[in-house]
């Protein structure tokens, strides 16, 4: 005998529980990842290559630096030319020597003349040899420009080439007397080189 189902309410039916809409399966988080490492990855290609078009301002001011640092090279320097030349017989002095400047008896003429260059100065130039000792006739030419009024300037003394020097001025004029051995094989014997610079007379 069949024993009659007293509970009115039927048990219920199994209802099917939906999937969470917000919950991404792994293939499309893989997607993702992926899809941004592309486009950081192009992001960092676009930077490079706008580096490399950028002008580098540093490298082309410093050709204008240096431009602006040259300094035009100063004209070299052009020696006075020659305008004149005039000899002078033995027995006279060149015309810008003082008249009165002792003269060896013995000397040997060798050079005795004046020459004017272009700048307007004249340049007196006379050389002798002489057996008179050395050192007499240093002194003799340096007490005469002593006298005379002429300023002497340090004496050099330069050994067997140039044994005695000295300088002397006056006025804007400069004489220069050099005594050196002769060279001629004669021992003894002395070459004196008197030359005096005068400038433009104004």
């Amino acid at each position: 005998m069949d024993i009659p189902n007293t509970n009115s309410n039927p048990a219920p039916a199994l209802v099917p529980v939906p999937e969470n809409p917000k919950k991404k399966s792994p293939l499309k988080v893989l997607v993702f990842v992926l899809a941004a490492l592309i486009v950081i990855a192009a992001a960092i290609i676009i930077l490079s290559r706008q580096n490399k078009t950028k002008p580098n301002l540093t490298k082309t001011n410093q050709p204008a630096q240096t431009q602006t640092q040259t300094q035009t090279p100063a004209p070299a320097y052009q020696p006075p030319k020659v305008l004149s030349k005039q000899d002078a017989p033995a027995a006279q002095l060149p015309g810008n020597f003082p008249a009165d400047l002792p003269q060896e008896p013995d000397q040997a003429v060798t050079l005795n003349f004046t020459q004017t260059y272009d700048n307007g100065n004249t340049v007196g130039v006379r050389e002798f040899n002489t057996a008179k000792p050395e050192q007499a006739v240093f002194t003799q030419y340096k007490d005469y420009f002593t006298k005379a009024g002429w300023q002497i300037l340090p004496i050099n003394q330069t050994g067997a080439e140039s044994t005695s020097v000295f300088v002397a001025t006056l006025n804007g004029q400069e004489a220069t007397v050099a005594i050196n051995p002769a060279g001629s094989g004669v021992k003894g014997l002395f070459s004196v080189s008197i030359a005096i610079l005068s400038p433009q007379k104004k």
